[in-house]
């Protein structure tokens, strides 16, 4: 009966490294991708989009919107919009290990709000 036991526990040691291992074999070399339109933050209905824009770089890609509220400046704006968007950057799941990031940047009368994949490396 020890032997069964030591055995089963030696293959599934095996199998869980194995799986391990190919997962961060696999996270390592996943690129950063454009974020989806649908991982931009959900902002409020006062808030007009003026503009979009999406980039890749070496090491994260980023999609953002530029954004106005009329009569509010950029900075009261992004003010606001910091207590909408959940700023920061946490990674994306359980099998994707790249970095999300979220956040809100004021540019005079306007407001970048944007999203980046960053990857792993």
């Amino acid at each position: 009966m020890r032997h069964k036991v030591k055995r089963f526990a030696t293959v599934t040691g095996v199998v869980v490294v194995g799986y391990l291992v190919i997962i961060g074999l696999w996270s390592f070399g996943v690129g950063p991708g454009l974020p989806s339109k649908d991982e931009l933050p959900e902002l409020p209905s006062d808030v007009a989009v003026v503009g979009s824009d999406e980039s890749c770089g070496p090491s994260n890609c980023g999609r953002s919107v530029t954004v106005i509220s009329d009569g509010e400046s950029g900075e009261a704006l992004a003010r606001r919009l910091s207590g909408v968007v959940d700023e920061g950057c946490s990674v994306r799941g359980i099998l994707d290990f790249r970095r999300k990031c979220t956040g809100v940047i004021a540019r005079e009368d306007r407001v970048e709000v944007f999203v980046t994949i960053e990857g792993v490396l």
